[in-house]
């Protein structure tokens, strides 16, 4: 696993020990950001399921301005700490779950938000509603990453722009209405 492009491009992100973390693969990195393109530039980034870190990461290596990492595993929040500090960053690393993280914020807004749960999570309708009512900025756009088998779900005040399967996984992008 390393950085695609930007300023840490090439650089390896240390990599989870065990399958209970499942880091966004390189290919899949390179399309998403490929399609966000300029989107990335100066943007805040919060990063859901952020596992090892590795897409705040990337998009911080492309110009974003700032990220926020939430996971509720100790293990993860370890290795987020890690790679973060590997590659000389400082930013809020929230153990916690994503939808009471989402509750809890009221007053930051996102431009972009990556959504990476386990591919047998069921509450992504959840997540993508308080993100909207709540978090995402309303030119942001919503990513979510999921098993290639499970259908983008419809959700109220967003539509998708963008669906790809990349291997066993399904990028799903969602922006306002």
């Amino acid at each position: 696993m390393r950085i695609i492009t930007g300023k840490f491009k090439g650089r390896p992100l240390y990599s989870p020990k065990n399958q209970a973390i499942r880091p966004t693969s390189d290919r899949a990195r390179e399309f998403l950001f490929s399609y966000l393109g300029t989107n990335v530039y100066e943007a805040r980034v919060l990063d859901l399921f952020a596992g090892s870190g590795a897409l705040g990461i990337e998009a911080v290596s492309r110009g974003a301005a700032s990220a926020v990492f939430v996971d509720q595993s100790k293990e993860a929040v370890d290795l987020i700490n890690r790679n973060l500090e590997k590659f000389g960053l400082s930013f809020p690393v929230i153990r916690r779950d994503a939808v009471s993280y989402l509750q809890s914020t009221l007053n930051e807004k996102f431009d972009l938000i990556f959504c990476d749960p386990p591919y047998k999570y069921t509450a992504f309708e959840t997540i993508a509603e308080r993100s909207r009512q709540q978090v995402l900025h309303p030119d942001g756009v919503l990513i979510y990453e999921s098993d290639r088998r499970i259908d983008a779900p419809e959700i109220k005040g967003l539509e998708i722009i963008k669906v790809k399967k990349i291997g066993n996984t399904k990028m799903s992008i969602y922006r306002y209405v």
